[in-house]
């Protein structure tokens, strides 16, 4: 009984955190905030474009030369937005990071593309996969 109320309660909370005022995306964006990240908005054309016409929502920030990108989706599929992206990092002399891919396409590419997946912050609730290019490849994207 008592698991069973603390599991509803669970199921409560993570609710309330995705339709809170900030909605899902918002929380997303406080956390790479308070990770001391600057946040990169669809639109911006510095420190790289982010063009309006291919992002639907996004969740990109920045930090000195390391970029994350915690989550994007792309207006129209198959039309290579991320591939402009990433070279858009790159042509900005900035280091491009994955921020734990899902689905089957994104860890795909990552690995077609021979970068290098870690895991980071340990192995709790608090880790995550990071995708990096290799030295080699990413000198290519540029």
């Amino acid at each position: 009984m008592i698991r069973a109320h603390l599991l509803d309660e669970l199921c409560i909370q993570i609710g309330r955190a995705a339709l809170d005022s900030e909605g899902l995306l918002g929380v997303m964006r406080r956390d790479e905030i308070e990770a001391g990240y600057t946040i990169v908005p669809i639109g911006a054309e510095k420190p790289f474009p982010v063009p309006a016409g291919d992002w639907d929502a996004a969740v990109i920030s920045i930090r000195g030369v390391k970029v994350r990108i915690v989550l994007v989706a792309a207006k129209k599929k198959g039309d290579h937005a991320f591939t402009r992206l990433i070279k858009s990092i790159c042509d900005a002399d900035l280091t491009p990071a994955v921020i734990e891919p899902v689905g089957d396409i994104m860890p795909k590419i990552m690995k077609k593309w021979g970068w290098r997946g870690r895991r980071r912050n340990g192995s709790g609730w608090e880790s995550y996969m990071e995708y990096t290019p290799r030295a080699f490849k990413f000198q290519r994207l540029r």
